[in-house]
């Protein structure tokens, strides 16, 4: 977890969180523990 600013390192923790994927489903991060995941934000696919 960042504390005062600093830039999240490849195998921190962080706090669970849900979002809705392209097609509108929820995507939860603590379903895909184990595995490699990136994620993209982008303003124009909202």
């Amino acid at each position: 977890m960042t504390v005062d600013g600093e830039q999240p390192q490849p195998g921190d923790r962080i706090e669970d969180f849900r979002l809705l994927d392209d097609r509108g489903q929820p995507w939860t991060l603590s379903e895909h523990v184990g595995s490699s995941t990136l994620l993209i934000f982008h303003r124009h696919l909202m």
